[in-house]
């Protein structure tokens, strides 16, 4: 977030029970990592986000680590500008589709 300091970023984080550690909602120190007041962050104990984005019975398909960017306006189920995952490996073409998405702006 420090990257788009002062621009009409606003972030979606939601959290959900994926890992055995994920017992419950999020506690403060977890929810510090992502400070920033831009940030509106979510406890999704049932993985309903993961299961609308395609999430099955079978544990694979469990929708986490994951980002995207969409334009401002949209409604919801459209398809994002940009998705990918796990985010540590994806951080840098997110980085981009921001930029180019604030680009347009």
């Amino acid at each position: 977030m420090k990257k788009f300091e002062g621009q009409p970023v606003t972030v979606f984080a939601v959290w959900e029970q994926v890992l055995s550690s994920d017992s419950a909602a999020p506690i403060t120190r977890v929810l510090a990592r992502l400070p920033d007041t831009r940030v509106a962050q979510f406890w999704d104990p049932g993985r309903v986000l993961s299961h609308h984005l395609g999430e099955t019975d079978d544990r694979k398909t469990i929708v986490w680590d994951w980002v995207a960017v969409y334009p401002p306006g949209v409604k919801w189920g459209a398809k994002p500008e940009y998705s990918g995952r796990p985010v540590v490996k994806v951080a840098q073409a997110f980085e981009d589709a921001l930029r180019k998405e604030l680009g347009r702006r």
